[in-house]
Parts: structure tokens; sequence; C-alpha cells
């Protein structure tokens, strides 16, 4: 690949997967005046700031300076121009800043601040994809999240390095640069406080810095950690930057370090590894009166990962209570519940929808669905952009700022759902989600459910008293017996998808497997009202 294309490529891979703002900066150290002179880069006319320079840069211009020229002090002690004195090197001139407890933290800082040992004629500062040479250092200014997202990039696969003691030293000045060119190590620092003002530096902003060698494996790992950590919400976010920028990045959704497997590329195939195992489940009631209702006897199957699940049976046989223990709301008296191979408590991330309306009144729609992220601590933006993506999907856009009075009963449901899939959790569990519905607007919010299954693909655990609701959404349903309960019969559902609702319900398949389970579910309920209650 050649450089220019090297650096179109690695720039707008970086920028897509971490959405920097700024143009990432070239830096350029020049050694003798014959290399400075023939540098093709405008010369400065005046005394300038490293942090100008650098400022320039980031939104689009390009400046040489000779050192003299070079106006702040930590720069030219960094570049070599003048000896570090007694007041830097005692930590007094770093604890002056108020940015450290103590004089001695102030002196360990200082003595990690590398100095040029090569003596420097001049230094050129442009836009990255404007460098026709190849520079010595990139940086780039971000904020806070996107600084820590490069340095997981720089020592992914290797871990941390010693060379990490050195981050965070204060003052974007030459500082953030001759550490990389020295050491070939990632340098990380606050703006300078001198010149935020001048240069228009943003409060969250501070610069990251590496040896433009580290620059590509410092951008793959950046895309092998945001592939292993970030949430496929947070995915779609820079998947779509990608698409309206035309770059391609191999970010793999389904794939973070909460999926145990990957999501296959074609929606029409699944991993069919386990998320939930269910063994020998009991679970006893104790009403206030004293008596007991044994809801539960040894229930025990399994949830593939993004299954679609259903559980009917007859009405009070205890599968609400079964869904309650698999959210982790209740323990059960004896059995276990696993969550992707661990305890349900040690698996936090289960979103739940219940029948009853849980919105808060006092909380528009946006409001409402964003506030699982804003518990989260998401920023504003990102929760603003996951909010509109799933309003959208579902027609709720215009209602973004309606209250929860102000909307139908079928339109209350769809906030609750996208609510539930605004946080990106692994597993959701609806309890009758549509019941008191008319069958006009249960069909429309099935359609909604089935297609935001379609594209992400959640692990869905539902409880229903409608076989034509459980089978049109699901991939399998399970039968249980009345009270206690038990599992009776399963059934895989053999409706190709992507499905259609509607159309559905008038194939052969459905209406044969309507009638089956039907069958079987009148059977266990006669049982009942017999008194044959099994187990």
């Amino acid at each position: 690949m050649e450089k220019t294309d090297e650096k179109t490529s690695l720039t707008s891979s970086l920028g897509c997967a971490l959405g920097l703002k700024r143009q990432l900066v070239g830096v350029t150290f020049l050694f003798d005046k014959e290399e400075f002179n023939t540098c093709m880069v405008p010369l400065s006319t005046q005394s300038i700031s490293y942090c100008s320079l650098v400022r320039m840069a980031t939104i689009g211009f390009e400046r040489k300076a000779g050192l003299k020229q070079i106006s702040c002090p930590g720069a030219t002690r960094a570049l070599g121009m003048v000896p570090p004195d007694e007041e830097y090197l005692s930590g007094r001139r770093y604890l002056s800043l108020g940015m450290y407890n103590n004089l001695e933290c102030a002196r360990e800082t200082a003595t990690h601040v590398a100095r040029m040992e090569r003596e420097v004629y001049g230094i050129a500062v442009q836009p990255l994809l404007g460098c026709k040479a190849t520079p010595h250092v990139v940086i780039a200014i971000c904020n806070p999240n996107q600084a820590m997202r490069m340095v997981q990039g720089r020592i992914h696969g290797s871990g941390p390095l010693t060379p990490m003691q050195g981050m965070g030293m204060q003052g974007l000045c030459a500082e953030l640069t001759v550490r990389p060119f020295l050491t070939s190590d990632i340098n990380t620092s606050l703006l300078c406080s001198n010149t935020r003002y001048t240069c228009a530096w943003a409060d969250s902003e501070l610069g990251v810095a590496m040896p433009y060698e580290a620059f590509p494996a410092v951008v793959q790992g950046v895309i092998d950690t945001v592939n292993a950590a970030e949430p496929d919400s947070a995915k779609d976010d820079i998947l779509k930057r990608a698409k309206e920028q035309d770059v391609e990045l191999n970010i793999r959704k389904g794939v973070a370090y909460y999926c145990k497997t990957p999501t296959q590329e074609t929606p029409s195939t699944r991993v069919r590894s386990l998320s939930i195992s269910v063994r020998g489940v009991h679970k006893t009631h104790t009403l206030k009166s004293g008596s007991a209702i044994n809801a539960l006897n040894g229930v025990s199957f399994d949830v593939k990962d993004q299954e679609f699940l259903t559980l009917v049976g007859p009405s009070g046989c205890g599968k609400s209570t079964l869904l309650n223990l698999m959210a982790g709301l209740h323990e059960p008296d004896s059995g276990t519940i696993m969550v992707y191979g661990g305890a349900v408590n040690n698996h936090p991330n289960l979103g739940f929808i219940s029948q009853a309306d849980t919105l808060l009144p006092w909380r528009t729609v946006q409001k409402n669905v964003e506030m699982g992220l804003e518990l989260r601590k998401v920023p504003p933006r990102q929760r603003r952009s996951i909010s509109e993506q799933l309003m959208s999907q579902v027609n709720l856009l215009d209602f973004a700022q309606s209250y929860p009075f102000e909307l139908s009963g079928g339109m209350k449901k769809r906030v609750a759902v996208i609510r539930a899939l605004a946080y990106d959790p692994d597993i959701i569990f609806m309890d009758e989600p549509f019941v008191g519905l008319d069958v006009q607007t249960r069909d429309a919010l099935e359609e909604d459910i089935l297609n935001l299954w379609h594209n992400r693909r959640k692990t869905i655990v539902m409880v229903t008293h409608d076989l034509g609701e459980a089978i049109t959404l699901s991939d399998r349903v399970i039968l249980f017996s009345g009270r206690p309960a038990q599992v009776r019969a399963e059934y895989e559902i053999p409706l190709q998808r992507p499905r259609s609702v509607s159309e559905s319900k008038f194939t052969e398949e459905f209406i044969s497997l309507h009638k089956r389970i039907w069958q079987d579910l009148s059977a266990e309920v006669l049982a009942e009202a017999d008194g044959e209650i099994y187990g």
C-alpha cells in the first residue's frame, strides 16, 4: 500500500471507529537548516506556540516554525533549546499549576518528561492527510473515552508496558510528542491550560500522541477492542459513520465480551450456543393465609443464543413465575438457572417488559426510551442517536416529545419495547406484552417485534396465552402442564424467517401447528379442571 493511501485509510478508519471531531495531526522534526528549508510547508510568519500549531492542523492548516519562533517554555525545554532549571527539576513549577497533590508527586512527574537529545532546527505540524512524507509522530485531539480506546489499541495483545508511567504529562506542548519520537511509545496529555482559551480547546479535550510506525497497529488495536467491548448499538453508530464516509471497517456485531459467540453475517442463520439453562427448578408460593401453592415442579429446558422462545400453558400454571426467576427477580426454592454459564445475578444486562404500563408519566417518549442509557451514564449525544433510531423503526419519532398520557395503548407498548432494547440487553423477557390490545394493534406490534428481533438478534423469552402470537413470533414454543408446572411438550416453528405476522397465519404450517398445540393445551386445561394435575 502506498504511504499516502495508507495514511488515508488509517485516518478514515480511526475517525469512523472513534467518531473523532478534529483532524489527526502529523508532526515532523527537522534537524538541520537544509531539511527545514526544503520542507514544503508554509513558514509561520510570527512567534507561535506549539499548541497553536497543533490546533491549526486540527482544522486543516499546516505550518512549520524554527525553534526560535516557538514561544512556549514547555516546548523549548522539551525540544532541548533550554535546559531544565531548578524550579522545574524540583517539581515546584508543576506544583504551582495546581494539578498535583504534593511536591513529591509533581517532582516525580517532572522526571518522566522526555527531552530531545538530538539537536532540532525546526518543526512542521500538518493535518495528517496533508503530509506528503511520513511524519514522525501522530497526534489525536479527542475526549477521554476516545483516548482510552487508543491506549487500549496500543497495548492490545501485549498488555500494559512500563512506558505507561510516562503518560498523563501536563500540557499539550512538545512534551507530548518528544516521548513517542524517542521511545516509540504512545503518550497522553491534558491540553495546555496556558493556551486553552487562545487555542479554543474544549474542556473535555486531551491529546494522544504516537510514533507513526505504531499508528497502523493502534488503529487495528482500536478496531479489535471495539469488536471485543462495544455493544451492538455503539457498533451501529460506527457502521453508520463508515457508510456515510464510504469507509470499509471490519466491525463485527454480536461479538462483545458479553456475547459468547459471534452473530453470523447472514440474518437467516444464527448461533446455537446456550444463553439460558434451567435445571430442576422448583418454586412454592406461600399465601397470607399460610397455605402453600406449588407453582413449579422440576422444570428443565435450555434457551439457545438469539432464540425467540415462547412459554404457553394453562392460566395460572406458573409461566410468569418462571419468567421472573429467569430474569433474576426471585430465586427458585431448588434447582439452578444459569445465564451464559453463570448465575443470573452475575449477569446484569437483562431486559424485562411486563404487562403493566411502566412508563414514567413525567418523562417524554424520548426521555423514557433513554432512561436506561442515562442510568448507565451514556453521553447525551449517543443516547439521542440510539433513541431516535429506535423510535424511527417503530414510527414514534414524531411523538418523541409527547408524554405517555398523550399516547394510545399500542404506542405505549412500543415505547416500552424500544426502551428495553435501547441499552442493548443480551436477553429480553416479555410477560404478556400485548395483553389488552385490540387485534389490529396487536398484529402491528408483533410486526414491530419481528423486525426489531430480525435486526438486533436478541435472545427473547416470552410468556403469552395467545397461541397465534406464540407461533408467528417464535423459533420454538414450550407447553407447560397445569400447576405445578412441568414441561409437557416442545414445538419447533417451521415458518421461514423473515416472516410476516399477517401472512404467516394463512399458511398450512401455521394452521397445522396451531391445531396441534391447541389440542395439547386443551388436554392440559381439561386435566386441571378435572383435578388430574400431573406431578
